[in-house]
């Protein structure tokens, strides 16, 4: 009887047991699944963060949040160099264009102005309608951000000199930009957050900026004495004339600028480019007494007389 109650026992327990272990099995295989799937939520998440950080951020500041070198929540004081962008006359244009085709341009000029900037490590900060901000060594750190954010300027009117007959056409008049370039310690960071606003610069120098920008002769770059004397010496096919001593700019009457502008004096593309985006046009007919030209990349096409020799011949 007693050994009887013993193998009771002992089955009892081990089939206990046994149950114990399945259950804990199971609950093991059920919270890994709820980690498993947590950790995919939270991988989604994260990838939605960045795709929509992605589209709204420039790839400088984008790469900065993954490597964790810039904090979405916080913002600094530090020197960058701004630049500040309008298109001359915007407002009385889009009072004569139809809207689409007013967008249309604006959307294609500032596609241009991005990759610009972005090819010489330019931060896009602010989109302003017919403007923009944008700033170099911010978020990373550069020695040569008074040169840099020059050169890209520099390019920019020269890219966009060679697009000028296609923009003249769309602007239906001539489409003339200013730029303003200032150095000085600014505030950097999201504004007004992370969640709703843009990675910029605000403060004084930034100001200043846009004050040089207004000032501007079309179709260049309006700079102090100062800052055209730090980087002058490294600057090549440039057109310096004085534009005097601004003491009316908004915000700033007590202070005295000695200012210049800046074009460029670089001997545009070959012709035989594509004046809507750069690209090298190819001969697609040869006629008796003109050229047609295409370009591939864009889809522009022109007729030329037979004056001079012709691009490479792709197609009779």
């Amino acid at each position: 009887m007693i050994m009887t109650g013993l193998i009771g026992y002992f089955v009892n327990y081990t089939m206990v047991n046994d149950l114990r272990k399945s259950f804990e099995k199971r609950l093991n295989l059920f919270r890994g699944g709820q980690d498993k799937d947590a950790i995919i939520e939270l991988k989604t998440q994260e990838s939605v963060h960045l795709e929509r950080l992605t589209t709204q951020f420039s790839p400088q500041v984008v790469a900065a949040i993954k490597a964790g070198t810039i904090s979405i929540d916080s913002s600094e004081r530090r020197e960058v160099t701004l630049i500040f962008l309008d298109i001359e006359n915007s407002a009385a244009r889009a009072k004569l264009l139809d809207p689409a085709a007013f967008e249309k341009i604006l959307r294609e000029f500032f596609g241009l102005v991005t990759s610009t900037f972005i090819k010489h490590n330019i931060t896009i900060g602010t989109y302003l309608g017919d403007g923009m901000l944008a700033f170099s060594n911010a978020p990373n750190a550069t020695d040569d951000h008074h040169l840099r954010a020059t050169r890209a300027c520099l390019d920019l009117l020269e890219r966009t000199a060679m697009l000028r007959p296609h923009l003249d056409q769309l602007w239906r008049a001539n489409f003339n930009i200013r730029i303003g370039l200032n150095s000085g310690v600014s505030t950097i960071g999201f504004f007004p957050n992370a969640e709703f606003g843009s990675y910029t610069a605000i403060g004084e120098s930034v100001n200043l900026a846009a004050r040089l920008c207004s000032s501007a002769s079309p179709n260049s770059i309006c700079m102090s004495k100062d800052f055209l004397k730090s980087v002058a010496p490294a600057l090549r096919d440039i057109r310096v004339e004085p534009r005097g001593n601004l003491r009316d700019l908004k915000g700033f009457q007590d202070d005295t600028h000695e200012t210049f502008s800046v074009f460029s004096s670089k001997k545009l593309g070959d012709p035989d480019t594509c004046p809507r985006c750069g690209e090298k046009l190819i001969l697609m007919t040869d006629l008796e007494t003109c050229h047609l030209l295409s370009c591939t990349a864009c889809g522009y096409s022109d007729v030329r007389e037979k004056m001079r020799t012709s691009p490479e011949k792709v197609l009779a």
